[in-house]
């Protein structure tokens, strides 16, 4: 169950360490403060707030809700979500605040046995589909920008939406073709490159103009006229939760790994 409250708490710690171990908070964040420059020792995770690091971050929370158990929690925030407000999930652990991205919560889920693997699937095509049919970009660019919201929540569990998501959310739209199948599997794939070199705290001068090229052209809409150079090794990002294992899966690029995905 899902329990709506009106204001923060002073100490948001204390309150959901009270709460119990299966309650997490879902907050939307401040959109006017200044973002901390990715690649910063204090980025956080493309994906996350970082709001929870800092007492003043918390304070600039506005609480939605506090849900309990991951299942919930991730069905709440796939509702709420509305790709224009950025919708932090934190709980406590060990003593300690600690944010979550709902790609994080899908990959414990699908570890767990007793989870409905068909469940969180329809979950994921429909709101990957919402995320097409709202894109502020237009229907024109919706896939690409379903892609990218992909990317950056869900990185945790997959670079693109499998085909056990992709499928449904096309057959919602009404396009079951091969070249939209494969827009979005390339966007994610690019996008999710994109994101993991954005993060490395340090690149050589030729990498950096390569990102910055490409984001750049991500944001005026024109995705991907940039190829990374021959000789540019990604590295692991940091920030990036490495401790489940990773397994090869079908359809994805020579070499690329994801976490169990349903379907997939």
């Amino acid at each position: 169950m899902s329990e709506q409250t009106t204001s923060l708490p002073d100490d948001l710690r204390s309150f959901l360490t009270e709460a119990g171990p299966d309650a997490y908070a879902l907050a939307y964040g401040d959109t006017d403060t200044d973002p901390v420059p990715c690649g910063s020792a204090q980025a956080p995770a493309v994906g996350e707030t970082g709001a929870v690091r800092s007492a003043d971050g918390i304070a600039r929370l506005s609480l939605q809700e506090v849900c309990r158990g991951q299942q919930e929690t991730l069905r709440r925030w796939l509702q709420l979500d509305d790709g224009q407000r950025q919708l932090a999930i934190s709980a406590a652990d060990l003593g300690a605040l600690r944010e979550l991205t709902p790609g994080d919560l899908a990959a414990d889920l699908l570890r767990d046995p007793a989870s409905d693997e068909a469940q969180l699937t329809a979950w994921l095509g429909s709101w990957t589909y919402r995320r097409y049919a709202e894109a502020p970009q237009g229907l024109e660019l919706g896939w690409i920008a379903a892609a990218a919201a992909w990317s950056c929540h869900m990185r945790a569990l997959a670079s693109h939406p499998p085909p056990s998501v992709l499928s449904p959310a096309m057959a919602a739209a009404g396009e079951l073709d091969q070249a939209t199948r494969e827009l979005v599997t390339s966007s994610g794939l690019k996008l999710a490159d994109l994101l993991d070199r954005m993060e490395q705290p340090y690149r050589p001068r030729a990498e950096l103009v390569v990102v910055v090229t490409a984001a750049a052209a991500t944001a005026s809409g024109d995705p991907f006229p940039v190829r990374p150079q021959r000789g540019c090794h990604r590295q692991p990002s940091p920030s990036r939760r490495t401790s489940s294992a990773h397994i090869s899966a079908p359809g994805l690029a020579a070499g690329r790994t994801v976490r169990r995905v349903p379907g997939g």
